[in-house]
């Protein structure tokens, strides 16, 4: 398993669908100034789905071409990978590195033994790493559906049955009275119950409301994505939201 903190997330490329897999890590110290080039290899993928996304009879032969591929690429720290989409009938590698020249000379090295792929490689300047950030790395809404999935992993993990409804809260914090306010207001048109309302501030100078509804984790994105977008265009911050197990 690559070190780093690796998720996918679907997105539309050119109005198609796709599926970007990054390492969320990378962003915390990107971009790398020994790392100025990006560089990406192109796979054809020989039997995509109707929509253009990798099928499951090509799942082997994809695990063991990324297995030669990656680690051949990175070597001794010569090249760092930040992730790959896949869309269109394609997938799509994306690499920093200091040498465009054996970034091609290893790749084409790696594909030997999977001759039914045709490839395309390329590479260019990028010191800002404008690839990882804005391509590759998720929107505010998309990291908040990449949370979704994890908060209802662990709680599958823990034997939640995700088809159950529960109480489920949800936090949002705000700079500003009529901010917290109007946010109330909204909840409470939506059958939000409310915990807290926000209208004294905290420690910080931050006014947070708590809002709760019976909901099933199942659907959480629909629910949690509605109270993102309500928090966020009134000037506030989706703090996440929480329930109990429920088996």
């Amino acid at each position: 398993m690559m070190d780093g903190n690796w998720e996918f997330y679907p997105v539309a490329v050119e109005g198609q669908p796709a599926s970007i897999f990054l390492d969320l890590a990378l962003a915390a110290d990107a971009p790398l100034a020994g790392f100025p080039t990006v560089a990406f290899l192109r796979l054809h993928l020989r039997s995509p789905r109707p929509d253009g996304l990798a099928g499951q009879e090509e799942f082997a032969d994809l695990t063991a071409l990324e297995d030669a591929l990656i680690p051949r690429i990175i070597g001794e720290g010569q090249a760092i990978f930040a992730g790959r989409s896949t869309g269109r009938g394609m997938r799509d590698f994306f690499f920093y590195v200091h040498d465009p020249d054996r970034f091609e000379r290893e790749a084409i090295s790696a594909l030997v033994p999977f001759e039914t792929y045709r490839f395309e490689l390329g590479s260019r300047e990028d010191p800002q790493w404008s690839v990882y950030f804005d391509f590759l790395f998720p929107t505010p809404l998309d990291m908040q559906r990449i949370l979704n999935r994890q908060l209802t992993d662990q709680l599958r993990e823990n034997g939640d049955d995700l088809l159950k409804a529960r109480p489920i809260d949800h936090s949002a914090v705000f700079s500003e009275a009529g901010q917290a306010a109007a946010f109330v207001a909204w909840a409470e048109e939506n059958r939000f119950a409310i915990a807290q309302n926000g209208e004294e501030p905290d420690a910080q100078d931050r006014r947070i409301v708590v809002i709760m509804r019976e909901d099933k984790p199942v659907d959480i994105d629909s629910v949690a994505l509605l109270v993102f977008e309500r928090a966020t265009g009134i000037g506030g911050v989706y703090d996440g939201w929480g329930c109990q197990v429920t088996e």
